[in-house]
């Protein structure tokens, strides 16, 4: 049995997607800006009401790993201080 792409998003979402948004410190206003939609879709994905487009998708991803980069840095510079 084969999982298509939809699937595989609705496996992921939603309340990782809340979580790791959460977790980096971003506002739902915050992570709309930095993908590209409204704030009312991050709601609408986290609630499970909505599942992002594969586009979509790629740039949350891409949000995330940038807002952990960001995050890294600032505890090395922290250190180093």
């Amino acid at each position: 049995m084969s999982i298509n792409t939809e699937q595989q998003f609705k496996i992921i979402t939603p309340s990782p997607m809340r979580t790791i948004r959460k977790a980096l410190g971003l506002s739902q206003e915050q992570m709309a800006n930095l993908i590209g939609v409204t704030r009312q879709m991050v709601n609408y994905y986290e609630r499970g009401d909505a599942y992002p487009s594969t586009e979509t998708w790629v740039n949350w991803t891409d949000a995330v790993e940038k807002q952990i980069r960001k995050l890294r840095r600032n505890d090395n510079a922290k250190k180093e201080a």
